[in-house]
């Protein structure tokens, strides 16, 4: 039965031969047209609301992407004008720095319309941060998890869209459950370790170690560690879970900003 829960045939090869189980035959009509059958679409969880969204908090001082502070002169960091998210130029694929006066939106802001849908990853369930469009029309990436799932990528590394492969994801890949919110909904990624999956985003948030570093022999490795394999250090992320963002007094701090963002209501015009 895991065999085909997981789309192997274990039939005979005399029956393989004779062509797929009927469970898998395209149904025809009297006329003899092809009916599509419904394909499986697991990244739709997201425009059809079957989750429960992960609220967090990204540091206003670092990248969402990368997860570091380190600002150069020519991979400066720069934050949303409306949504107070912070990139790097490379992360977030930014060609030109905007001016001292000039106004700067995210993608997300800038193609938002009132009215509409707030802009939603497909492969996680965490709200708000740097989303870039994917290839799939309607849909949303963080490219932080692009950089961690192997299938997803993108043919404009520039400018960092659309992001492409979702719908090339590995179908175990949408079943596996994070360890950290305990949800199905999007793709995860596996410890190490062992075969314990997390979101990238969700993993970051937990203090879980998720990091890249070079081998000896000069490539890159991307390491993931589950709890039961790391030492979980989630005070020095740059992603936290919206009821840690807030101090005792209820406050905010500066550098924290709920994502998605909503500006303050305008001021009364006197009269």
């Amino acid at each position: 039965r895991w065999l085909e829960n997981h789309g192997i045939d274990t039939r005979s090869a005399a029956a393989r031969a004779a062509g797929p189980p009927p469970s898998q035959r395209v149904p025809k009509t009297e006329g003899g047209s092809v009916v599509a059958v419904a394909s499986w679409r697991p990244w739709e969880d997201e425009a059809t609301g079957a989750y429960q969204p992960v609220k967090v908090r990204f540091a206003g001082d670092r990248c969402s992407v990368c997860d570091t502070d380190v600002d150069y002169d020519y991979d400066q960091l720069v934050s949303c004008d409306k949504c107070a998210i912070t990139v790097h130029q490379s992360c977030y694929g930014i060609a030109n720095l905007p001016g001292p006066d000039e106004l700067w939106l995210c993608r997300a802001c800038e193609q938002h319309q009132p009215g509409t849908r707030t802009p939603q990853c497909c492969l996680c369930p965490v709200t708000g941060g740097a989303l870039k469009r994917a290839s799939l029309e309607g849909y949303w990436v963080h490219p932080a998890c692009m950089n961690w799932i192997p299938e997803v990528t993108t043919s404009d590394w520039s400018a960092m869209e659309p992001i492409e492969g979702v719908e090339k994801i590995q179908k175990e890949r949408w079943e596996l459950a994070c360890c950290v919110c305990k949800q199905c909904m999007g793709a995860k990624v596996q410890c190490d370790m062992c075969y314990t999956g997390f979101h990238p985003l969700c993993a970051r948030m937990a203090g879980l170690k998720l990091h890249v570093k070079e081998t000896a022999d000069g490539k890159l490795k991307w390491v993931k560690l589950c709890p039961k394999h790391c030492v979980p250090t989630p005070e020095t992320s740059g992603v936290r879970p919206d009821r840690d963002a807030a101090g005792t007094d209820g406050s905010v701090n500066a550098l924290w900003n709920r994502q998605p963002f909503r500006p303050p209501p305008p001021l009364p015009v006197p009269a």
